[in-house]
């Protein structure tokens, strides 16, 4: 059960992690697209 836990935890933080990434990834495209 505990492993079960750590699991879907260690899940959630990598993909809350992607998804922050790819928001500042279009942020970055915006603000390069905007100075161009």
């Amino acid at each position: 059960m505990d492993s079960i836990w750590v699991n879907t935890q260690l899940f959630e933080s990598i993909e809350q992690h992607t998804f922050f990434a790819q928001n500042m990834y279009e942020v970055k495209e915006l603000f390069i697209t905007k100075i161009n």
